[in-house]
């Protein structure tokens, strides 16, 4: 049966305005799913990025969502739920001895925590502790930097990289995140001079290099066993999101929310990350333990606005599914609401800084997304990430 028409909240010059959007079908509308390849797939020229100011910026199913949270009660619940856990060894095992059972449990593990929840932990994944306190200090050292050469590697829209300042204004909220982050689109750092120079950061570009590629490695294994699940090749998204391909857009996100003095600061109201989905296929989030914050709504819970905290696992990376995939799947994964919330402020104690890093497997701009069941028309991942750019971001 087709859902009415969904409502929506969209900004334009700082006021809401609500709008009126065509219903779309559920799986049981769809007809026999007639597969095509996503490199061949004619992209309908309404589905293309739009240009500045087009009402189009604003109408992917994903945005309505985030839009129209701007009313819901986003209060903090005492519930807790739990994450899974997943070892992912078995995922990584390349020898001719691996265990096809086991693989298969892995499999069957994420599948269910992916189209369930959205979110998962994995241990056993191959980035030892080295490696990540590395990527943590390089992140530090830069943020470490005082503001005035930070902005010398201002964000680039185009490129999706550069370095932003309380500048991302979440749909959700239509406040600016309390945060600053710089984004590491690597094939694109050179295009727009935003790799810091050695003599700035000695050592920060080949280390952050480096936890990137290690990253995507990650992010092809579990896209692999996602893959298999949904009936196709194992190595299916590997050509559709190559690291060494001119137009790859997967992106490596330092993040630092700032302290707040409670004598000189105010934090009511506002969120260190308003809540959101994620725009690309999956994202790995490396936390550090006691830098809490992370917050999530999964399932029926989104309908409701009640958030539960999802402590970092010491060792563990949080992994989440993003709405490309679920797009991708046709709505089988599940791209789970979530949000950086302050802690509470009381007895006058300050809220300490928070440092965390993102991995974001975009697929390849070239590459177009379209599910075997053809839930939603076809659309470039370059386009779609425009769009995604355009609703969150100030000129």
């Amino acid at each position: 049966m087709s859902r009415p028409a969904t409502p929506r909240c969209v900004v334009r010059n700082g006021k809401a305005i609500d709008a009126a959007l065509p219903p779309y079908s559920d799986l049981d509308d769809i007809n026999t799913p007639n597969y095509l390849s996503p490199t061949t797939q004619e992209v309908p020229e309404s589905n293309k990025a739009p240009e500045e100011g087009d009402e189009r910026a604003y109408s992917l199913p994903e945005i309505q969502l985030e839009s129209c949270l701007v009313a819901i009660d986003q209060r903090r619940s005492t519930q807790s739920i739990t994450v899974p856990v997943i070892d992912i060894a078995m995922l990584l095992n390349t020898s001719e001895d691996h265990d096809e059972a086991a693989v298969a449990v892995t499999r069957g593990l994420i599948w269910e925590a992916a189209s369930k929840m959205g979110f998962f932990q994995v241990v056993n994944h191959g980035m030892s502790r080295q490696e990540l306190e590395e990527a943590f200090s390089q992140s530090q050292s830069f943020f470490s930097l005082p503001r005035a050469q930070k902005d010398r590697f201002a964000l680039r829209r185009e490129l999706n990289a550069g370095f932003e300042y309380f500048q991302q204004v979440r749909p959700s909220t239509l406040l600016p995140d309390q945060k600053e982050s710089f984004q590491i689109t690597p094939c694109n750092m050179d295009k727009g001079g935003l790799w810091p120079p050695a003599e700035l950061l000695p050592g920060f570009r080949s280390s952050v290099e480096s936890f990137a590629q290690k990253s995507h490695e990650i992010s092809l294994a579990l896209l692999a066993s996602l893959a298999v699940s949904m009936g196709y090749q194992e190595d299916y998204f590997n050509a559709l999101h190559c690291s060494t391909a001119d137009d790859c857009q997967a992106t490596l996100r330092l993040l630092h929310y700032p302290a707040v003095d409670p004598a000189g600061g105010n934090a009511s109201g506002y969120f260190r990350a308003g809540p959101h989905t994620d725009w690309a296929c999956l994202t790995l989030l490396y936390q550090r333990v006691g830098e809490n914050g992370l917050e999530v709504c999964p399932g029926e819970q989104s309908n409701s606005g009640v958030w539960t905290a999802v402590e970092p696992v010491e060792g563990a990376i949080t992994v989440n599914i993003g709405d490309m995939l679920m797009r991708w799947s046709d709505d089988k994964l599940k791209s789970t609401l979530h949000r950086v919330q302050y802690p509470s402020l009381s007895n006058g104690v300050s809220i300490k800084d928070r440092y965390s890093i993102a991995y974001f497997m975009q697929a390849n701009k070239s590459s177009v997304i379209c599910g075997p069941e053809k839930k939603y028309p076809p659309i470039t991942a370059g386009d779609y990430i425009q769009m995604r750019i355009k609703s969150n971001y100030a000129k």
